[in-house]
Parts: structure tokens; sequence; C-alpha cells
């Protein structure tokens, strides 16, 4: 019988100036998911990306296009696993940063200070501060997992 296995990727910041660089690392992952399945008879049912997929937010698009080609999908495929059993988080790197509104930040800062307060506000009508992520969630939504604002 063999284990369950999940495969838990953060960090990966790509961007045009690392796609090179991705390219050749997500084939060692490779390598070192064979081998680990292998010595410890796991079985990968499951990937989680928590946090900074890409460089910046304001680049979403062409850096996405990276992260999608040059890792996600070629791990997705070596695994066999299906788009509903990826899970993406956002990190601070996937925030378009043009989009905050430095007023509005003081305010989230002080205000979300409690777990009901925060999620009060997910549940809120609030626009604005969501824009900067808005975004990111429609790549997110291409995978599994709940949204991260409600509609």
């Amino acid at each position: 019988m063999k284990n369950i296995g999940f495969l838990h990727l953060s960090d990966i910041h790509a961007c045009i100036r690392n796609a090179g660089s991705l390219h050749a690392l997500t084939e060692l992952l490779k390598r070192d998911i064979e081998k680990i399945s292998a010595e410890s008879s796991t079985e990968i049912s499951a990937i989680c990306i928590t946090g900074d997929l890409i460089n910046s937010g304001d680049n979403l698009d062409a850096e996405m296009d990276i992260a999608l080609n040059t890792v996600i999908h070629p791990i997705m495929q070596y695994l066999n696993i299906s788009e509903e059993r990826v899970f993406v988080v956002p990190g601070n790197h996937e925030v378009k940063r043009s989009l905050i509104n430095k007023y509005l930040e003081v305010g989230l800062l002080k205000e979300l200070s409690s777990e009901s307060n925060i999620e009060n506000y997910l549940k809120s009508g609030d626009i604005e501060a969501k824009a900067r992520i808005i975004d990111f969630e429609e790549y997110a939504k291409l995978f599994g997992g709940a949204p991260v604002f409600e509609n």
C-alpha cells in the first residue's frame, strides 16, 4: 500500500528573469519526487502552492504564464494530477502593489486585528482594497479550493 503524499511549493517567484532556471529546477524536482516516492512508497496526490508563485502582481499575466508553463503544468502532468488537486494560496508578491491606497492600507492594518474582523471584511462588498488581488484569484480559480473573496 502506498502512502499519500502532498507536494508543497512556495516562493517560486516566477518572472522573465528566472524562467530558464525554473525549467531546470522543475526537471530536478521531478527527479527528487521520483526518488522520494520510490524510497518511501509514497504517491503524491495533491499540490499545494502557498504564496509567492509569481514575483509581482503588477506583471501578473506574463509571470503566471511562466509559472503555469514551466512549473505547475509540467509537474501536474508528471504526477498525473488534475486541476482539482492543485491548491493555490496568494502571497504578498501576488498583490498588485500599484493598486494599494496607502490611506486605506493604514485603516486595514488597524481594523483587521481579529479573526472576526477579518471574516467580516472578507464578506463585505469592499472592492477597492480587494482590487489588488482579484486578478490573481482568476488564475487561482483554475485549480481546486475555495475563492479568497465571496461575491
